[in-house]
This record gives structure tokens, C-alpha cells and sequence, in this order.
């Protein structure tokens, strides 16, 4: 454990950012901000440090601690900016996480005004410790074990390294004053409950606990830096991104932990640095489970995944998009797809089903809708009375589920008249009685 002192925040410090950075620092007047506002004063030059103390209205305390803020820092001549922020929309956010939420807002509003460099927060090995703990009862990952970053984009913690105590006992040397929170004793909070009945029994049992739970989060930063930095790599060896459907075998991805495919998941579809709630990581670990072929998931607007029979294919999804009302022709491109509608005077020959011809009058004045097809679906292929089932018309033609799913259909009021690229519904064939012809072609 180091002691609190300058000469050790200073190296703390200077490991996160330059010494000449300009730091806007987040000040409640309690004891940990009030020591990092103490030693920032040393160390930085007085035009690159500026405070922000942010009055949440949620107590009793909060004017109290408002004035505490402004004398101490005008004391210390820091400039001080003071917001005053109230709660009155109750969502389901608690308090805190509502404090946070709003403190982090002002903090990134303010340091871009000033033309700062860095957020600095008082966050402690103690406050590390809290957090893993919340995270393990959370059931958390590797990730979990990480704690709070010492830096992370523009806000650093440079009291990270050091324990509360620490803290506590450089402030009562120089006796210098702060206030004390009196939320903080209210043990329906979670993070409260875990400082009064587990942390103190911690301490108590062992001086060196926190520092050893400190090397932990060390390493599994690490641990987790190193394995997005390998999984960035396959993916940059073996698949190509920019492709609109990647295939990842079971084969090619044996040896990955469930953990490692979703990873890799969350980097195929863009989302590899950016946090995700509880509930995206459970949906894709459940479909990792009992993968039934089939089985489908969006991951995000852009991204779905589907299981196939000995593989997961990852394809952009697209929205439904609807034609307008045709009185002739028109070509609609989407990201996804492209249909054009034409009249034309001669039917030429026809290599292939992207294109098809009908009977233009069998849709005049009908509104055009093309769309993913659905279950239920039925529909009168060319050259049958009656109608079919949809799914039963792809098992005929032994579709696979990639190709299955990415089947569009275009409707006239409601009803299919094409199999996009596929068929067409003997309801709208040319006959000898066709006066217009409508040639539709479609490819994506």
C-alpha cells in the first residue's frame, strides 16, 4: 500500500496524463475530493485546475454541503462552477444512479466549455474494492473483476491506488477540513451495506486485503485488454467485416468460451468497446446454450444472428420498407435491397428469376409493400390453382434458415404477388388478354 503523499499522487497522476493537462475536478466537499482538490492545487498550475461541485437537492445536507464547496475553494483560490439540479421526474432509476447520471452530464458539458483536458473523480481502492464486490454478487464476468478504471476516455481517478484510510489519515495530519455525508450511513443502499458490514470485517481480518484485490483488478484489466486485442485480430485475419452476412462455423470457433464468442460478436457487430446492460449479454448466452437451427436473435438495428445446422450466421437485418401506391414504374434501392418496375412493350427472354414479368393490370391502383416474409404466409406459385403454405413452398425447394429468413415478398393490397427473385402468384401471369406488361427485377 503507498503512503498519501505528493510526491506518490504526483507519479499516480503522471501515469494517467500529463502533468501540464488542464482538470476540471468533480468536488462534494467530502473527504476524498476534498483531498484530491488539496493535492491537485500542489501539483498543477493554478490556471489548469477548475471544480465543479453539483447540488443534487437530495437531502438536507446538500445546501450544507453547497457552502462548504464554495468557501473551501475560494479559500484555496480554485475556481468553482456550482449547478443546481433537482429530481422531480421519479423514474425507475434509483437516486444514485440518477446522481451519477447527472453529474457525469454536467462534468462532460463543462470540461468542453472550459477547453479542459480531463475529468479527474476521488474514486479510492476502497470505492474498488465496493464495486467488485457489487459486481461478483451480480454474477459478473471476468469484466466485473476489473473494478472502476483509473482511466477511461477523459475521466481518471488518479486516488485510485490508495485506500481510504490513507486518505483520511493525510487529511487529519494537516487538519484539513471536510464534511461528512450522513446518506452514506443509510444501509438500505447497497453499495452502503457493503462498506458497513462487509468491508469493515475485511479490513479488520487483513491490513493487505485491498491491495491484494487491487493487483486482481490489475490483472484481469489486462487479462481483458489482451483478449479483445486477440479477438480484433482473428477478426481481422479471418472474416470480412464489411460483408452484409458472415458465416462463423462451429468448426472455426471451437476453442472459444461462450464469453469469448460473444466477444467476438460484439466486435463483428460494431459493439466491441461499448458496455452492454445485463440483459443483451443473458439473450445471446442463452442462444449459445441450446442452440436450436432456427433460433433467432437481433442483436442490435443493424445486426441479427441465427443459428443453421452447424453454424452462426451473422447478417445485417433490414426494416420493412414500403412502396408507394404505383401508377407505373419506379426504383426503389435500399441498403439491403433493389427493385425496379418498368412497362415494357415486348417480352424478351429471361435467364434468370431476379427478373419476372406480370400483368400490369392485375396491381393498378393496388398499394406495393415489399417485406420480410412471415409465418402464416400463403401464396399461389405460377402455374398452381390453389394456394400454398409459404413454409411449405421453402422445404419443397429445401431452402436453408439464412435463406429462408432473408426471403422478401412483394405485396399488392395484402396479397404476395412475388417471391422476390423467386416466383411469381399465377394470380398476376401474363395471358393472352394482357394489354400492359410489368416487369419487375429485384436483386440485393
Amino acid at each position: 500500500s503507498m503512503q498519501l503523499n505528493r510526491k506518490n499522487f504526483f507519479n499516480q497522476l503522471t501515469s494517467l496524463v500529463d502533468s501540464d493537462s488542464k482538470i476540471l475536478l468533480g468536488f462534494s466537499g467530502g473527504s476524498d475530493s476534498t483531498a484530491l482538490l488539496i493535492l491537485l492545487c500542489k501539483v498543477l498550475a493554478k490556471e489548469n485546475l477548475h471544480a465543479i461541485h453539483i447540488n443534487h437537492n437530495l437531502n438536507d445536507y446538500s445546501l450544507k454541503f453547497e457552502r462548504f464547496s464554495r468557501k473551501f475553494c475560494s479559500d484555496n483560490n480554485v475556481p468553482l462552477t456550482v449547478i443546481e439540479e433537482s429530481r422531480n421526474i421519479i423514474t425507475s432509476e434509483s437516486d444514485e444512479m440518477w446522481g451519477r447520471r447527472i453529474r457525469y452530464k454536467y462534468f462532460q458539458s463543462l470540461v468542453n466549455d472550459l477547453g479542459f483536458d480531463f475529468i479527474a473523480t476521488a474514486h479510492h481502492a476502497n470505492d474498488n474494492f465496493e464495486t467488485v464486490l457489487m459486481n461478483l454478487d451480480n454474477g459478473c464476468s471476468i469484466n466485473g473483476i476489473r473494478g472502476i478504471p483509473e482511466r477511461n476516455k477523459n475521466v481518471i481517478r488518479p486516488l485510485l491506488k490508495f485506500k481510504k484510510k490513507d486518505i483520511l489519515k493525510y487529511m487529519h495530519q494537516r487538519s484539513i477540513n471536510y464534511v461528512d455525508d450522513p446518506s452514506n450511513e443509510d444501509i438500505s443502499i447497497k453499495r452502503n451495506f457493503i462498506r458497513k458490514n462487509i468491508m469493515t470485517k475485511i479490513e479488520a481480518l487483513d491490513d493487505k486485503y485491498i491491495d491484494k484485490l487491487s493487483l486482481i483488478s490489475m490483472e484481469a484489466t489486462l487479462a481483458v485488454n489482451k483478449l479483445h486485442s486477440i479477438i480484433k485480430q482473428y477478426i481481422e485475419q479471418r472474416i470480412d467485416i464489411k460483408s452484409d452476412k458472415i458465416i462463423l462455423s462451429d468448426f472455426s470457433i471451437k476453442s472459444f468460451s461462450n464469453y469469448q464468442k460473444l466477444i467476438l460478436i460484439k466486435h463483428i457487430v460494431g459493439e466491441g468497446n461499448i458496455p452492454w446492460r445485463k440483459h443483451r449479454y443473458e439473450s445471446l448466452k442463452n442462444l449459445f446454450h441450446k442452440p436450436k437451427t432456427g433460433s433467432l436473435l437481433r442483436i442490435n438495428k443493424n445486426w441479427s444472428i441465427l443459428r443453421d445446422r452447424y453454424s452462426w450466421v451473422i447478417y445485417k437485418s433490414f426494416k420493412e420498407e414500403v412502396l408507394e401506391r404505383l401508377n407505373g414504374e419506379g426504383n426503389y434501392g435500399f441498403k439491403e435491397f433493389n427493385l425496379s418496375l418498368r412497362k415494357i412493350k415486348y417480352l424478351n427472354n429471361r435467364s434468370n428469376n431476379q427478373t419476372q414479368v406480370i400483368d400490369f393490370e392485375t396491381i393498378k391502383n393496388k398499394s406495393l409493400l415489399v417485406r420480410s416474409w412471415k409465418k402464416g404466409d400463403r401464396f399461389s406459385p405460377l402455374g398452381m390453382k390453389g394456394s400454398k403454405k409459404l413454409s411449405d413452398y421453402f422445404i419443397d425447394k429445401k431452402l436453408n434458415n439464412y435463406e429462408k429468413k432473408r426471403q422478401l415478398v412483394l405485396t399488392a393490397d395484402d396479397e404476395i404477388i412475388w417471391l422476390c427473385g423467386d416466383r411469381i402468384s399465377d394470380k398476376v401471369k401474363i395471358t393472352n388478354k394482357t394489354s400492359e406488361i410489368l416487369e419487375l427485377s429485384y436483386h440485393r
